[in-house]
């Protein structure tokens, strides 16, 4: 599948960092960090890791953040990733879902680091993943998957009982203060540093394109919360006036 190809650039291409628009702009950010996060997960199989946390916390760059790291320990054909906002339906999961795992049985490979971003962005996903985990074929895989709605994710661990082998349930919120110091690298012990930190703080907050200054960062958040009201048929009305 093309599309699948191009979500997947080290297939293909040892300089996929500089091919990945994630990665080209973390590179470039002011203020930049690997997520603390990537290395809570289970990263030996089996594992079903579920990654909450809303939009622009920067989930995707830290799943792109734990490819390269992968990369340093497996081949390039042993780490997939998907990008499930743009997956239709359940079906065209199925379809991506065969694609990767028979690639990966071609290409002999042993162990499968399997990312799955957004994955409530397609109803029902979670009945092809149980699918998929109960037919044997993820045996040997670790499994990340991602989705910003609580909503569509809180309950899915209570659907794979005795299948999460040795994943975790990570959550992922924008920094708290202390690690907003210290991505800035400010000595702790240094009260008049850590003060004039602590007012930049509260102007911009933990999300990562408020703490890089984007123009857009406000109305990104914004955009995202009105997104998952509309995809859980809820109001945006009533989230301006609550």
């Amino acid at each position: 599948m093309d599309v699948v190809d191009r979500l997947n650039p080290w297939w293909f291409s040892p300089s996929w960092e500089d091919e990945d628009k994630h990665l080209r702009q973390w590179q470039v950010e002011r203020v930049r960090w690997v997520p603390g996060w990537i290395w809570e997960l289970g990263l030996d199989p089996p594992a079903l890791n579920f990654v909450y946390g809303p939009r622009q916390t920067g989930k995707t760059t830290g799943l792109k953040l734990l490819v390269r790291e992968l990369l340093r320990r497996a081949g390039p054909d042993s780490v997939a990733y998907l990008d499930l906002d743009i997956v239709l339906s359940p079906a065209e999961l199925r379809r991506a879902f065969e694609y990767v795992v028979g690639r990966a049985a071609r290409r002999g490979v042993k162990r499968l680091y399997l990312l799955l971003d957004e994955v409530t962005s397609v109803r029902g996903w979670w009945r092809v993943l149980k699918y998929y985990v109960d037919s044997g074929v993820l045996d040997r895989a670790v499994v990340v998957a991602t989705g910003s709605s609580t909503v569509g994710l809180l309950k899915t661990p209570e659907r794979f009982p005795g299948r999460r082998g040795l994943g975790r349930d990570v959550v992922v919120l924008p920094l708290d203060f202390p690690a907003y110091v210290e991505v800035h690298g400010v000595d702790p012990r240094e009260p008049a540093a850590v003060a004039q930190l602590f007012e930049e703080y509260v102007e911009t907050g933990g999300f990562p394109k408020a703490i890089n200054r984007h123009p857009d960062a406000i109305d990104a958040v914004r955009d995202a919360v009105v997104s998952e009201a509309y995809r859980h048929g809820r109001s945006p009305q009533l989230l301006k006036t609550s």
